[in-house]
């Protein structure tokens, strides 16, 4: 397998990590506002941008603190782009169909 291959099973599998804990997120928190989302967001951010800077420190362990919270602020990414779909999807569709 060449490393592009590599790159993009990787992808597919990160991808549906991804799917996976926005459900997780959805069954113990239910629908959350975009507010929510977007301060769950930022702190996530947060904790992903410590990860980075204890890799840089040399901090065993940082590579899996790494994906793991890059992985949880892509989740909540996900979560915002489904929400942007259930409540305004219905409404650019209207618009766009000339109502």
């Amino acid at each position: 397998m060449n490393p592009t291959q590599g790159t993009i099973r990787s992808l597919r599998d990160r991808g549906d990590e991804l799917k996976s804990r926005a459900a997780r997120n959805l069954d113990k928190w239910g629908l959350q506002t975009s507010d929510t989302l977007f301060i769950v967001a930022g702190e996530e951010l947060g904790e992903l941008a410590r990860a980075l800077l204890e890799a840089k420190g040399g901090e065993l362990g940082s590579v899996v603190q790494i994906r793991e919270e890059a992985l949880d602020l892509g989740a909540v990414c996900l979560q915002i782009a489904v929400l942007a779909d259930v409540v305004a999807g219905p409404a650019f569709e209207r618009k766009g169909s000339g109502e």
